[in-house]
């Protein structure tokens, strides 16, 4: 399976590459190498996207000047997801913000439990797909460890699961936390 996978945070750029071992992966880490793939001719079967990405030096065709630039992260992925989707790729949104505590996650859960035959976009919290481990920022590497939420650290995303976790893809199957 070709898959893009969109994500600004290293641990979760290596987690695309440990937990889709065996796929066509590719990875952006930013809003404009993003933009520029989704724009160019590569297709993909899946594209796996955060919500939230910082800005950068991203500008696009974006009309700007009307505007000061953003203090936060933008829910870019949103508009990642729409864009894949109306090319007919199936896309997971999956962010570590909280519907509890987030207005934008809380709206996208009215997705959940639409399964018409054209679902082409879900939502998933990281929280409920984190990987059993943690990140070592020296090593730059993910590193298992079964009591990681007791360390207060970032969750690691573990997108096969969050494939499997958003109903879109009943191809996929292995062991969640696992490399197919």
């Amino acid at each position: 399976m070709k898959i893009l996978v969109i994500d600004d945070a290293k641990r979760n750029v290596a987690s695309a590459r440990l937990t889709l071992q065996g796929n066509d992966v590719t990875t952006a880490d930013s809003i404009q190498r993003a933009y520029d793939i989704l724009n160019g001719v590569e297709t993909f079967d899946a594209v796996l996207t955060d919500l939230f990405l910082p800005l950068g030096s991203f500008r696009g065709s974006m009309n700007t000047r009307d505007y000061d630039r953003p203090s936060s992260d933008l829910p870019a992925g949103l508009v990642f997801a729409v864009k894949a989707a109306n090319k007919g790729i199936r896309t997971v949104l999956c962010t570590d913000a909280n519907h509890h505590t987030d207005w934008i996650c809380a709206i996208l859960d009215l997705l959940y439990g639409d399964d018409g035959p054209n679902k082409r976009i879900a939502y998933v919290e990281s929280r409920c797909v984190c990987m059993r481990a943690v990140w070592d920022d020296a090593k730059q590497e993910i590193v298992p460890d079964e009591k990681w939420w007791e360390k207060n650290a970032p969750g690691i995303k573990d997108w096969l699961a969050a494939m499997k976790r958003s109903e879109l893809f009943p191809e996929v199957d292995g062991d969640e936390n696992k490399p197919q």
